[in-house]
């Protein structure tokens, strides 16, 4: 049968203690959950927060058991969450204390989770997406027995926590090409390692491709990058047409490079020719930059730190391309760079193995969630 949220459950929508007394935060007494606190695209658990409120802010608080359900309902909408401790929220979440005769705590964040792109459709809105508590009340969802909910949420679970430990091998094989990165070149802003040193301009100077004229053309956008690791989450084709005059023809021999904060570190290497938004700067290395390792020194956070510190403009805040010009590039040997470029190449074989177990495991959680809820 289906069932509105608003039937299985004490539905709250969070508030903020008053900032202004200092009481409310004066200790570290209470988890105080922002959206921030919520990953998306998966169940977070709850454990800790980045914030917190003080006892004495309790009474001022709206305060949820353990066992919780928290959806985020303000900006981005649809993230999801379970308590496993007390907590307090903000305004931009709403949560159900679920009633357990009727329904699973892990059985309600899957269904609710299920219905991420109605709760889309109906928060559209032309500026801030909101769905708001009588909105977020008339949800509907399916809700068989307890005893199938508890096999459903296993059997969820169990796929999640695979996707998970997939993507944090991912994370760990970043963290392994950072980590030698450092061990080879030093900090590339501070030039631990005294590397012979020229301007930007002259080893990586901005150089758009041609591009080509017809034909299925890959368009880029940022949206589509993933931070500290450039990989393309999503390709977008199209005519040569629709290719719009603010864009920069790239090609294999680029290294595209985002001055708009915050994807500072956002930067590619791309593997085909195509297109790109002007926000994406094509550079093109000399015979005394390897890509790869231009790549690294970009997007590493000593880089990253550097020029955060000379990003102009109050609306889109981005990198002055003149500043950028200037910046004295690290020059380490050829050789030492490529031996890095080999390294990169065999970890990348390693994360595409686990990519594809990822996508995978992603494909049969994506297919059980319409299975079970439609």
């Amino acid at each position: 049968m289906m069932a509105r949220l608003g039937d299985l459950g004490e539905i709250i929508t969070g508030n903020t203690p008053k900032t202004s007394e200092p009481e409310n935060y004066a200790s570290d007494d209470i988890c105080f959950v922002k959206p921030s606190d919520i990953s998306d695209g998966n169940v977070t658990i709850i454990e800790r927060s980045e914030f917190y409120i003080s006892e004495h802010a309790r009474k001022k608080a709206r305060i949820l058991p353990p066992g919780s359900v928290l959806v985020t309902c303000i900006g981005i909408i649809g993230k999801v969450a379970i308590n496993s401790v007390e907590c307090a929220f903000n305004q931009q979440i709403n949560a159900i204390i679920p009633d357990k005769s009727k329904c699973t705590t892990e059985y309600l964040v899957y269904a609710i989770q299920s219905q991420k792109k109605q709760l889309q459709s109906i928060a559209n809105a032309p500026v801030v997406p909101i769905i708001n508590k009588s909105q977020f009340s008339d949800i509907t969802i399916p809700v068989p027995t307890i005893s199938q909910q508890k096999y459903i949420s296993y059997t969820l679970e169990n796929v999640s926590r695979l996707i998970f430990l997939h993507k944090q091998q991912l994370s760990d094989l970043d963290k392994l090409i950072t980590v030698r990165f450092v061990e080879m070149f030093g900090n590339p802003a501070k030039n631990d390692y005294a590397w012979e040193q020229q301007e930007m301009y002259k080893v990586a100077p901005v150089d758009a491709a041609s591009g080509v004229k017809s034909g299925s053309i890959w368009l880029l956008n940022l949206d589509a990058i993933e931070p500290n690791t450039g990989r393309i989450i999503d390709y977008y084709y199209t005519d040569i047409s629709n290719v719009g005059a603010s864009t920069y023809a790239f090609d294999t021999e680029n290294v595209l490079y985002s001055k708009l904060r915050p994807y500072l570190n956002k930067v590619v290497v791309p593997r085909q020719s195509g297109y790109c938004t002007t926000e994406l700067i094509p550079l093109r290395p000399n015979e005394r930059l390897n890509k790869q390792f231009l790549a690294f020194l970009l997007r590493s956070d000593s880089f990253v730190a550097y020029i955060n510190e000379k990003v102009t403009g109050a609306k889109m805040p981005r990198v002055s391309m003149d500043v950028f010009r200037e910046y004295k590039c690290i020059l380490p040997p050829i050789d030492l760079q490529n031996q890095f470029a080999d390294y990169v190449t065999q970890v990348e074989k390693s994360k595409a193995a686990v990519q594809s177990a990822l996508d995978k495991a992603q494909l049969l959680f994506d297919s059980l969630m319409q299975k079970y809820f439609g």
